[in-house]
């Protein structure tokens, strides 16, 4: 967007000082009408134009580093883990919420100027004269035109009514609609306020230049009269008096200058420069073998230098493609791929194929001080490439990314070289031969068995438990079976009373013995029934 704008007020500044120099002062009004409504669309729609050069050609009229990374990614990547900072954040916000509230007012008083002119014409009670609707209102009205209605003050002269048709019948609101509308839009900049400013001065002019017969002593005085006043709707055409002195000149002025039509000549050949200038341009390198065409855009990031120098004729192929990929897909794979998948890379350098696992060095980087001697900077990346083999004689492949704040490791690779030899099993010795053997050093004696080996001292006793009982207490005697119900009652009602109290904490039992409670408290259960 900020590139749109940089474009479109370029292309309009540029036409309006050529308007100013060599058309405001002459009297061609209905050319410099269309001039100027010319100049707001190129200004407007130049920028998204898109043209077609082919690299031959673009060679004679761009420089070579443009032409290096003249592409741009027309597709989404995935976030490498840039972070953008809190305040450049903050910054957007605060733009966005500047024009949002510029926009809604600008918006809000067109609408209601808009309203206003729309209600009065509604109501106000007029004279049909041909195609006008002349309405008159008080003495010291404004007088001023909207389309085919006419406002004019009471008893005013011929003349500003005769001024006042002209503007109506060249349907001059129609230009200030445009002009207001697009001041909603772009309200912050100042180009199209004085683009307004000319187009209302021009309509002034052609108003005035109504009859050749008038007296324009009279018409002077009437102009100067009305010079306190001002213009009843930013919206309306109206009796202007804020260029008096401009229009005095004007119409002083007997007829345009000898070179008039000279300068008429010259608005064609300034639309299409500029035209040309601020399009977007897509540079096609043709492919002789396939003979296709690869396109790209203008703005890309990849800039490509072979032996150290920059080379704009390069096309790039992976993986023993036919058909060469775009150089932003390039751009994009070398942030992705490992520095092994960079042998199945190839390069067409000025007509001549090189092959990726052949040459001694392959580099991607986007390190700032690699960008910073080429006057490149982020997110542009640089893909070095040499044909020259190294003194070492070794290859070289490397990928260094800028993640934000930090960069990531600098890896280096190099032709690996094959494994050595697995060792030779060692083989068997040979029998040794009678001389051999008189020469080997007799084998030392075995060592000599111990005459008599002492016992190991016995392992030493475990310690004993401090005041701990020499055996385990026995398990309590079972209860004796009770003979009557009552006997059995009162069995129950003690064995309920002890898991009674475990439960309530009042006495604790281990878990066996409420595993034996709970049993016993069963078979009492079931002895009862047999008792009934």
């Amino acid at each position: 967007m900020m590139l749109y704008l940089l474009k479109s007020s370029a292309v309009l500044f540029v036409l309006i000082l050529f308007y100013k120099v060599f058309l405001e002062k002459e009297k061609a009004f209905v050319f410099n009408r269309v001039y100027l409504l010319s100049a707001l669309a190129i200004s407007l729609i130049s920028p998204f134009i898109t043209y077609a050069v082919s690299i031959e050609w673009a060679e004679f009229i761009l420089p070579e580093q443009t032409l290096a990374y003249g592409y741009n990614d027309v597709f989404t990547e995935k976030n490498l883990g840039t972070n953008i900072s809190s305040l450049k954040i903050n910054w957007s916000i605060a733009l966005f919420v500047l024009y949002s509230l510029g926009f809604i007012g600008m918006f809000i008083k067109f609408n209601k100027n808009l309203y206003n002119l729309i209600n009065r014409c509604k109501k106000a009670k007029f004279e049909k004269i041909n195609s006008y609707k002349i309405v008159t209102e008080g003495k010291n009205s404004i007088p001023f035109s909207f389309f085919h209605y006419i406002f004019l003050p009471k008893y005013a002269a011929p003349e500003i009514l005769e001024h006042e048709k002209r503007h109506a019948d060249a349907y001059h609101s129609i230009d200030v609609l445009i002009s207001e509308l697009l001041l909603i839009v772009f309200w912050f900049n100042p180009l199209f306020y004085w683009h307004k400013r000319l187009i209302t001065q021009n309509h002034e002019y052609y108003a005035d230049a109504y009859s050749k017969n008038r007296d324009l002593k009279k018409y002077k005085l009437l102009i100067f009269n009305q010079i306190y006043k001002n213009k009843a709707n930013t919206l309306a055409s109206g009796f202007d008096y804020s260029i008096i002195k401009k229009r005095m000149m004007m119409l002083q002025k007997s007829r345009s200058g000898p070179l008039l039509w000279a300068k008429k000549l010259m608005v064609l050949p300034l639309f299409a420069l500029l035209s040309f200038i601020a399009c977007e341009k897509t540079y096609a390198q043709v492919n002789k073998d396939s003979k296709s065409t690869i396109t790209a855009k203008s703005t890309s990031n990849l800039i490509v230098e072979v032996d150290g120098k920059t080379n704009s004729n390069v096309q790039f192929y992976y993986n023993n493609m036919d058909q060469p990929i775009s150089p932003a897909n390039m751009h994009t794979l070398l942030k992705k791929i490992s520095l092994m998948d960079m042998d199945q890379l190839s390069f067409r350098v000025n007509g001549k194929m090189l092959e990726g696992k052949s040459l001694p060095e392959i580099i991607y980087t986007e390190e700032k001080k690699e960008l910073f001697m080429r006057k490149l900077k982020a997110p542009q990346g640089l893909l070095k490439i040499k044909t020259e083999a190294h003194a070492n004689g070794k290859k070289y492949r490397g990928i260094k990314l800028d993640d934000g704040n930090n960069m990531s490791t600098w890896y280096t690779g190099e032709s690996i070289p094959p494994p050595p030899p697995p060792p030779m099993a060692p083989m068997a010795p040979k029998a040794a031969t009678k001389a051999e053997k008189s020469t080997l050093p007799p084998p030392p004696p075995p060592p000599k068995a111990p005459e008599t080996a002492k016992a190991p001292p016995p392992p030493p006793s475990a310690p004993t438990a401090v005041n701990a009982p020499s055996e385990l207490p026995p398990p309590p005697p079972p209860p004796r079976a009770p003979e009557t119900l009552d006997e059995l009652n009162k069995l129950i009602k003690h064995v309920e009373s002890e898991l009674a109290n475990h439960k309530s904490g009042a006495h604790k039992l281990t878990e066996k013995e409420v595993k034996w409670n709970k049993q016993l408290l069963q078979k009492l259960y079931n002895k009862k029934k047999d008792f009934k």
